[in-house]
């Protein structure tokens, strides 16, 4: 794992790449720059950090596979624009597109809207794309949404938890799929951890999907290890994935019928789908 040393010897953090599922067809269509250890909350502050941070992606593969990466910026170290150059100044070191990184900045409520209002409008000046991580339907998050045409939303993983089991968080998901939905933006799912996370989100319209449960953070940008094999890598054997996939398709199958029967009862048109989980064929 690519690691980045501060000038402080204690503190160090290693850089990995979280896969970013698509939920039907189990194969990666993005991927996350994972800071691990260090004081920066999870998020690049600094116009080193942010060269050694592209240098791992280079190492790791991201110029050969032609993938996109979203790279998380914080607003609490250097200038909008002294990050951004250094980000451009490494990709081109490396030969990475531009076009393939998307700079990830925080939506959530106790973050600095204004600052991060800053850090999007100089990143679409230099013709960067944007995602907004931490997002929920609350003021701060729409108040970004609304200067900005992210490429994802990242919904914050609180939301996710439980939430076959919760009729709120499914009525606040909702509202934001129609939120993405005006803004031209593919929802991801982060923090997923069971089969029944799974379809409840999937029933909603959710396809994009994060979490170490169905493909963790590596070192380099290879085929993530489980997302090869059917319902997105569930388990971690053969066997074990045979039995979740036949999990899988019925709480895919029971969620889409607990969902029809939920807008019967309300009164409401039920969300149309665009299927369900195509499984790829289990290896004998």
């Amino acid at each position: 794992m690519f690691v980045y040393e501060t000038s402080e010897p204690e503190i160090t953090t290693a850089f990995a790449f979280q896969p970013i599922i698509d939920a039907d067809s189990a194969q990666p269509t993005a991927y996350r720059l994972v800071l691990r250890g260090g004081a920066d909350s999870g998020a690049i502050q600094y116009a080193p950090m942010i060269e050694a941070a592209i240098g791992a992606a280079a190492a790791a593969g991201i110029g050969e596979r032609r993938a996109q990466l979203l790279l998380p910026l914080g607003t609490q170290g250097d200038m909008p624009e002294q990050l951004l150059q250094s980000l451009v100044r490494a990709a081109m070191r490396h030969r990475i597109a531009l076009s393939s990184l998307i700079v990830s900045v925080s939506a959530g409520e106790y973050g600095d809207t204004e600052a991060a209002a800053r850090l999007i409008a100089a990143s679409e000046r230099r013709g960067l794309a944007i995602a907004l991580h931490d997002f929920a339907a609350a003021p701060a998050g729409i108040q970004l949404l609304a200067r900005v045409s992210p490429r994802f939303l990242r919904i914050d993983a609180t939301l996710v938890r439980a939430i076959d089991a919760s009729s709120a968080r499914r009525q606040i998901l909702e509202s934001v799929m129609r939120l993405a939905r005006r803004a031209g933006a593919d929802v991801i799912a982060p923090g997923i951890q069971s089969p029944a996370e799974l379809a409840a989100l999937h029933g909603i319209g959710i396809r994009q999907v994060e979490g170490d449960w169905i493909a963790p953070a590596t070192a380099r940008l290879a085929m993530p290890h489980l997302c090869d094999e059917p319902a997105l890598g569930l388990g971690r054997a053969i066997e074990p994935r045979r039995a979740n996939a036949a999990v899988a398709r019925r709480e895919i199958g029971s969620a889409h019928r607990r969902l029809q029967h939920h807008h019967r009862a309300s009164g409401r048109p039920a969300p149309t789908a665009e299927g369900p989980v195509q499984l790829m064929p289990l290896p004998a």
